[in-house]
């Protein structure tokens, strides 16, 4: 299927369609309140509930990731995905569309979690990891694309309603190819058993494994600094004299640019080890977010803003890398290792127009990026410098001794 291992074609096709649907409701959702009437305090609390739900499903999502109950798992949280955003425009009250949207935001977690701990349960070891975790960060972006565009041209020609009817496939038609993904039977061990999971107990051993905390810190750190510049740019620009044309077209060029990445990072992979290239990007996108309040000069911040986009990319694929290779002898360890991982992604993405917004109003907004930039390298270096021994030591292990690390 095209090219593609079976398995591995049929979660990038869920991947598709997943955020395929997230990316028609981002963009018909917050005019449809304010259609609605909806106060703007009510319209930021509604859609901002979908990313605290999501945050609070991921631990427990992983924790009780078991491979072959995935495909129900996954399924039942895209019914549930489908119902809330099926009743999104029929209902009035401001109360039971939040309630449908922490409905939607926590399956939608459980959804992705379990999705991509499945992507590294079903990617097979002669795939290279690299190629197979930049086609999986390319299908994300793919699908938000897809759905941004389909969903502003739905809404602006048949209405609200049938909008949200149509977005509500999306995630049917998800779980519908997800259930036709096939695992491989349990393993056998040496007295003829099959071997059974471990447990929620044993699972938490994830959490004492330092390239998976680092992996969900970097993800923290990543988009710390670009969420926060995603929502400060443009006020950064309007300052500096920049028309929304302007600043319009650096964002849709620097989003193009993210996305065509994606598909050609893992090869980097063929230079440099993961590690070297997640360590030299998310430095080099904290150097580059330092420097672009220093110019206002369009010529020479439009390529400041692509390289954020590009670094973001790269960076989003090696950090996937690096949890692969650290989960590919604990089977257990995925489903946790895939919360962790997407709740640093969560939480980056919360922090930052947080903070963003708490230092600019002391500094101004050029500023705050400059010390946005220098507070999240120094807690990834930081954090670095401690987990360091823990990862030689880990890497030694596996090195020294691969079959007992992988039971």
């Amino acid at each position: 299927m095209f090219g593609l291992p079976r398995n591995l074609a049929l979660i990038y096709l869920v991947v598709v369609g997943t955020y395929s649907a997230e990316g028609f409701i981002t963009v018909i959702l917050p005019p449809y309140l304010q259609y609605q009437g909806v106060p703007l305090d009510y319209i930021g609390a509604i859609v901002s509930a979908l990313a605290f739900a999501s945050l609070f499903s991921r631990l427990p999502a992983g924790l009780l990731y078991r491979p072959r109950r995935a495909n129900v798992s996954i399924a039942v949280a895209g019914v549930a995905v489908a119902a809330a955003t099926f009743f999104y425009p029929r209902t009035d009250s401001e109360v039971l569309l939040g309630a449908l949207r922490l409905v939607h935001g926590f399956a939608f977690g459980v959804s992705t979690t379990l999705n991509m701990a499945q992507f590294f349960d079903v990617r097979p070891p002669q795939f290279d990891r690299s190629r197979a975790m930049g086609l999986f960060a390319a299908c994300i972006a793919a699908g938000n694309m897809t759905g941004n565009f389909i969903g502003g041209w739905w809404a602006d020609h048949l209405g609200f309603e049938s909008a949200f009817t149509a977005a509500a496939v999306f995630p049917l038609l998800a779980a519908a190819i997800n259930l036709q993904i096939r695992h491989e039977p349990a393993e056998v061990g040496a007295d003829g058993q099959k071997k059974q999971p471990r447990g929620v107990r044993a699972t938490l051993h994830a959490l004492r494994n330092p390239a998976i905390l680092l992996a969900a810190l970097l993800l923290f750190c990543l988009n710390l600094m670009n969420q926060m510049f995603v929502a400060f740019f443009s006020l950064y620009g309007l300052g500096i004299g920049l028309s929304l044309t302007a600043i319009g077209t650096l964002r849709a060029a620097a989003s193009f640019s993210g996305i065509f990445t994606r598909v050609f990072a893992g090869e980097w992979g063929r230079f440099w080890t993961a590690q070297r290239i997640t360590r030299v990007g998310i430095t080099a996108s904290g150097v580059v977010l330092f420097l672009v309040p220093t110019t206002t000069t369009l010529a020479v911040l439009a390529p400041l803003v692509i390289g954020m986009a590009v670094l973001r990319s790269i960076v989003t694929v090696t950090g996937g890398v690096n949890v692969i290779d650290a989960t590919d002898a604990t089977a257990e360890q995925r489903g946790l290792a895939s919360g962790l991982f997407n709740m640093g992604k969560d939480l980056g993405a919360m922090a930052g127009p947080f903070f963003g917004g708490l230092v600019s109003a002391q500094v101004g907004v050029g500023p705050m990026m400059q010390v946005i930039a220098v507070a999240a390298l120094a807690l990834f270096w930081g954090a670095t410098a401690l987990l360091e021994p823990r990862l030689r030591r880990a890497r030694a292990a596996r090195l020294a001794h691969p079959v007992e690390a992988a039971k």
